[in-house]
């Protein structure tokens, strides 16, 4: 099932679950994605708000650590679906192998990224993970591969990973998983014009 990424680099799109409140999401990230032209591009959102459901109701009743990370996992499934369903240029991946089909069909991946992570990733079962570490792991399995961190917040000067967690703009786990990245961007999604720039942490 990995093959797919050990074989060939790829831009993953981590898609910030902050965003899925912005009522012209769909058509803003269409067009940001069709003016970069990204070589094999595959888009991972966030958990979200269906995410955060999952962390309060471990605050209230203790689920404990790995069925906390397995339910929280599991929302991706949600939101691959959720903004899969944006675009008739979106198509739904539930698996790497279906991948080559979509890139070939000119249509863009939305990676239900949840078994692959729960079946093959060693990330820690923590809310010191989330679809940030997710994102960075999946990229990490080829060194050309391109992570594109798509947030609702700019980044502002050239943090390094460790002073980003500790802001808060990427999780806790993401400076060990993301170290060994070569090609690290950001995006603005809510800026009037969004713009990739460059992460040289």
């Amino acid at each position: 099932m990995l093959n797919v990424f050990h074989k060939t680099p790829v831009t993953v799109i981590k898609l910030g679950g902050s965003l899925f409140d912005f009522p012209d999401l769909g058509s803003r990230l269409m067009q940001f994605l069709e003016k970069q032209a990204f070589v094999r591009p595959i888009v991972i959102p966030g958990g979200g708000r269906f995410a955060d459901e999952v962390r309060r109701l471990d605050d209230q009743v203790d689920l404990g650590d790995t069925l906390a990370h397995d339910l929280g996992v599991r929302t991706l499934s949600i939101t691959a679906r959720l903004v899969a369903g944006l675009s008739p240029r979106f198509q739904l991946a539930t698996s790497p192998d279906q991948l080559s089909a979509i890139w070939e069909a000119d249509l863009l991946p939305v990676l239900d990224v949840a078994e692959l992570t729960l079946q093959h990733s060693s990330l820690s079962e923590s809310w010191e993970v989330t679809s940030d570490s997710i994102a960075a792991w999946v990229c990490s399995l080829h060194k050309e591969s391109q992570l594109v961190l798509v947030k609702s917040v700019p980044l502002s000067g050239s943090p390094s990973l460790s002073e980003a967690a500790e802001l808060g703009m990427v999780d806790r786990d993401f400076p060990v998983v993301a170290s060994g990245l070569q090609h690290l961007s950001w995006c603005n999604l809510r800026d009037e014009a969004p713009r990739l720039k460059k992460w040289s942490s």
